[in-house]
């Protein structure tokens, strides 16, 4: 999938509009999920200040199995279900605070399918050149991410065995 245009930066709440750094600012959950929480504010401030959003169907493909993605995705809204094999072996069900597209900072992660669960998943776009510099910056946020990273690629070698063995 491609990345939306340019510019969408700005989600509704209610009949009012917002951007989508306030839209995660307001939101006590989101502000201090594990992917912010390791960072200071001014820094939080500047990669979602960074970040692009784009809102999918239920249903519709976010990521491609083995796509490359262009930018990591903080679930702010929604939820989304992580495939491989085809669709095949479910990896894991993301909800608000979450992150996905992990092939983006890190190219030898597991580059799962992700696909818009029940409603609209809505997600911030982080870039990946920030991320990659905080990776080496920020200890507890490098290690974050190469956590997440590792227990994806070990739930589906083990879904894969199992499969396998069956």
């Amino acid at each position: 999938m491609s990345d939306p245009p340019s510019g969408i930066g700005i989600l509704r709440i209610g009949l009012r509009h917002v951007g989508l750094l306030e839209f995660v600012q307001q939101d006590d959950l989101l502000w201090r999920a594990p992917l912010l929480a390791c960072l200071d504010e001014a820094t939080r401030t500047e990669l979602v200040g960074r970040a692009k959003a784009r809102s999918v169907e239920s249903g519709k493909e976010i990521l491609a199995e083995d796509a490359q993605p262009a930018a990591l995705h903080f679930l702010i809204e929604g939820s989304v279900v992580l495939s491989t094999g085809g669709g095949s072996i479910d990896l894991a069900t993301l909800s608000k605070g979450d992150f996905f597209g992990l092939g983006a900072v890190f190219p030898e992660a597991l580059q799962a399918a992700a696909t818009a669960a029940a409603g609209i998943a809505r997600m911030a776009l982080l870039p990946p050149d920030p991320i990659v510099r905080l990776a080496r910056a920020v200890p507890s946020f490098g290690r974050l991410l190469a956590r997440a990273a590792k227990e994806r690629r070990d739930r589906s070698k083990e879904c894969s065995d199992f499969l396998d063995r069956w």
